[in-house]
Formats: C-alpha cells, sequence, structure tokens
C-alpha cells in the first residue's frame, strides 16, 4: 500500500468489443472491396458479391446518353441532306424551314447543357448542329453539281422543227430539240480538244455549207 494510504487502481483491461475497437492490429467484421465488390472476411476468403442497383442504373444511363450523341447526329445529318436531294427543287422554303428547326434545336441543347452543366446535352448539341451545317453544305453541293440539270431537263421544254440559223435564246428552256429538215452536223468545221487520254468534239449545227460567221447551235461529242 502506498504511504498516502490509497490503494493503487487495478490496470485497464478492455473487454471485448472494446479491445476489437482499440486494437489497431485486431481483425474486425467483413470489409467492402469496391475493387472486387464483394465482402472480404479475416481468412482472406471473397464473400458473396453484392449488388448495387444506383450503380447499374448509372451505367445504363451512361449507356444510353453515348448511344444517343452517335446516332442522333448521323440522323440529322442524313435527313438535311434528303431534304436537299428529294425536296429542295419543289419546296425550297419549306426545307429552309425544316433546317432551322434542326439547328434551332441543337442550339436547345447546348443552352440546357450549358445551364445543367450536363456533358452529354453539350456533345449532343454541338454534333447536331455541326451535322446541320455540313449537312447543308453536301447538301447544296449535290443540288448544284448534280441535280440542278436534271431539273431542268425534268421540266424543260420540247421544241420541234427549229431553223439552225434561229436565235438560240429562244429556246433556252428546252429540253428537247427537233430540228428542221436536212439538218445535219458540219463535221467539216469540226473542233477537238484532247485531255486524259480522250478528245472532246464540237462541230457546228448547220443547214447548207454557206459559212456564217454566228453559229448558234453546237453538237458536242466525246471521242468522235
Amino acid at each position: 500500500m502506498p504511504a498516502d494510504g490509497i490503494p493503487p487502481s487495478p490496470p485497464y483491461r478492455p473487454s471485448g468489443s472494446d479491445a476489437a475497437a482499440n486494437d489497431p492490429f485486431s481483425v474486425g467484421s467483413p470489409v467492402y472491396d469496391p475493387f472486387l465488390g464483394s465482402r472480404i472476411d479475416t481468412s482472406g476468403a471473397l464473400g458473396p458479391p453484392q449488388t448495387y442497383p444506383g450503380l447499374q442504373k448509372r451505367q445504363q444511363v451512361r449507356f444510353t446518353d453515348l448511344a444517343i450523341s452517335v446516332v442522333l447526329p448521323w440522323l440529322v445529318f442524313f435527313l438535311v441532306t434528303s431534304l436537299f436531294l428529294f425536296a429542295y427543287h419543289e419546296m425550297e422554303m419549306i426545307v429552309w424551314i425544316l433546317v432551322a428547326l434542326c439547328g434551332g434545336l441543337a442550339l436547345l441543347f447546348l443552352v440546357l447543357g450549358a445551364c445543367a452543366r450536363h456533358g452529354s446535352f453539350l456533345a449532343i448539341g454541338f454534333l447536331c448542329l455541326t451535322s446541320v451545317v455540313v449537312g447543308v453544305v453536301v447538301g447544296l453541293w449535290l443540288h448544284t453539281e448534280y441535280l440542278e440539270r436534271y431539273w431542268q431537263l425534268d421540266s424543260g421544254q420540247e421544241y420541234r422543227e427549229v431553223q439552225p440559223t434561229a436565235d438560240a435564246k429562244l429556246t433556252r428552256d428546252a429540253a428537247v430539240i427537233h430540228f428542221a429538215p436536212k439538218t445535219f452536223v458540219d463535221d467539216r468545221r469540226t473542233i477537238g480538244f484532247v485531255a486524259g487520254g480522250g478528245i472532246l468534239c464540237l462541230a457546228p449545227v448547220a443547214t447548207s455549207f454557206n459559212y456564217n460567221s454566228v453559229i448558234q447551235y453546237w453538237a458536242v461529242g466525246e471521242d468522235c
């Protein structure tokens, strides 16, 4: 007994649960491993895998956003291009209205994505807007290079008994011209141009061998 007469306190001996909680080397209950997706006990054996509906739902949402970001811009591109190919000649105003609506929807996605800080909306809006611009450029180029002349011939007039000496401006909108009898191609006054291994031929259309200074109609051929 100490000299002051106070008995010493017994040493602290933590009981079961306290000892496990305070001992840094003790092995407690199984824990969840975020990489393995299961619970691990003290022996290192893997427990039954755990399912997390929230994580699976987020993965499905990401896959859906990715699919829309890839498919929707291509659909917009084909829609805009098809409008110029099949409807621009007869419904020019309606085509531009539909193109403006597509561009407006793309801008709406951009604004919503910027305000909500939603990356998928930003990507969809930017890609759709790019598809609209590219679709307009490609559609106008195809229409100008290939379809404009086709529509001119399709809606052009047919003229008969045309004299080769008549003013060619009168038949500017012609799709088919039938010349008067005894009209021929004067191959004595042909012009040739060699390019790319071939020759392009040009000859006047005439009714007699009287050499006029002004030629109204020409016949054009290749490798002739």
